[in-house]
């Protein structure tokens, strides 16, 4: 039987304290293939870096490292597995600070194979590596774990506790005010928008969603974004976002910023009570928070790039527009232009807004219609069922590989 290493940076002992910094998802991608590996073996995940095997045969045991090339650990280099996101139209292919992880095709190369979370990534690699090369996308399956709150009741008014840190801009901080940790209960009430991201992203074009959602509601008491924060150094988070909120003010519409750890049952309310899940990104390797919502049947209003455009469309989501402008690979400190990002056009996010409110509250059909067709896009593409054919599929080809060129 085959024994599954499965190895990240960060470990059960650690992430509370490491969210918001850099690889820090890839902690609870681990966490949903840990589930998923005992179907075919035993599974095994390492605490410490893992050690090279005097003999590699991939038929007893089989290396899954959850980080990006450049990270994989130099004693595992020739047979470790890497599964990792990626949102750009390139790969990092030259060597720089004297590693040459950074050349992820020398790495992938020398890889038994790879895996991914969405087909964006998926051809730019094949592009890279050719179109033999074992490149898999796997995405988290989460529809099970959410496709029950489909069933759930929605309200319209609705109340999340909270103990944590909370900005509310209808009972605002005083000025130059240090938010402070609190337990409050929080009432909801008309539509309601939902973002979860991490403040240091710089993907995300938060300040962007922020503006855009008052420029489109302004006046309208009856229109909530709540954004759902992650981040490590909880009050600089929220000083940050509210400071962004404050300069914008005043209005009527509300904005909610929360910083604050949700068990299962504070989370599932927060899902069941969002009208709409948000996404303002120039560029994303999968987007956990955007499956969980659509899979519990929560519409969406994002682009449809990357890996949005494997299960955003028309049918589930609002669209907002993109265009593409040059960046730089976001792990190079070099700076240079080497990849394209896909940043949202501003005013399509702020009519995006416009469009998914009416639709909300003057079309409860259409409504309901988006909302099967975002659990049911869901269950097509990040089911169980599913993400385990592809792993099956993705370990035979692996190993058919290896015994061509061996390790």
């Amino acid at each position: 039987m085959t024994n599954y290493q499965l190895y990240a940076f960060h470990n059960e002992g650690n992430i509370r304290s490491e969210l918001g910094k850099a690889d820090y998802s890839y902690w609870f991608v681990l966490k949903y293939f840990q589930a998923l590996i005992p179907k075919f073996g035993e599974v095994e995940v390492l605490v410490d870096p893992p050690v090279r095997p005097e003999i590699i045969d991939l038929d007893s045991e089989m290396l899954f490292c959850f980080m990006p090339p450049h990270k994989i650990p130099k004693t595992a280099i020739n047979y470790a597995i890497p599964v990792f996101a990626w949102e750009f139209d390139t790969i990092p292919d030259e060597v720089w600070l004297d590693d040459e992880r950074n050349n992820w095709y020398d790495v992938l190369r020398r890889s038994p194979g790879a895996a991914t979370h969405c087909e964006f990534v998926a051809e730019t690699i094949k592009k890279k590596m050719g179109d033999d090369y074992p490149i898999a996308v796997l995405t988290a399956p989460l529809w099970g774990q959410f496709s029950h709150l489909v069933n759930e009741p929605r309200h319209n008014n609705w109340e999340l506790n909270i103990e944590g840190f909370v900005a509310d801009s209808w009972n605002p901080p005083t000025p130059k005010e240090t938010i402070q940790k609190t337990r409050t209960n929080i009432e909801f009430s008309g539509v309601t928008y939902t973002f979860v991201f991490n403040p240091n992203d710089g993907r995300k074009q938060w300040p962007e969603a922020i503006a855009a959602f008052i420029a489109a509601h302004h006046d309208n008491p009856n229109a909530t974004l709540i954004l759902k924060l992650i981040q490590s150094n909880p009050v600089l988070g929220i000083q940050v976002v509210w400071e962004t909120i404050e300069h914008l003010q005043p209005f009527t519409c509300r904005i909610i910023a929360i910083q604050s750890h949700l068990d299962t049952d504070d989370f599932e309310q927060l899902i069941v009570g969002t009208t709409f899940a948000l996404n303002s990104s120039s560029g994303e390797g999968q987007c956990l928070p955007l499956l969980e919502f659509l899979s519990a049947g929560v519409p969406a209003v994002a682009p449809q790039h990357t890996a949005m455009a494997d299960y955003i469309n028309t049918e589930n989501s609002v669209i907002v527009e993109n265009t593409r402008s040059w960046s730089s690979w976001s792990h190079d400190p070099r700076m240079l232009l080497r990849c394209f990002r896909f940043p949202i056009i501003w005013d399509s996010l702020r009519l995006a807004f416009e469009k998914s409110y009416d639709i909300a509250v003057n079309d409860p059909t259409k409504y309901a219609e988006m909302s099967a067709a975002a659990t049911e896009r869901m269950k097509n593409y990040c089911s169980e069922e599913l993400i385990l054919g592809k792993l099956q599929t993705f370990i035979e080809e692996v190993r058919l590989r290896a015994k061509q060129f061996p390790l």
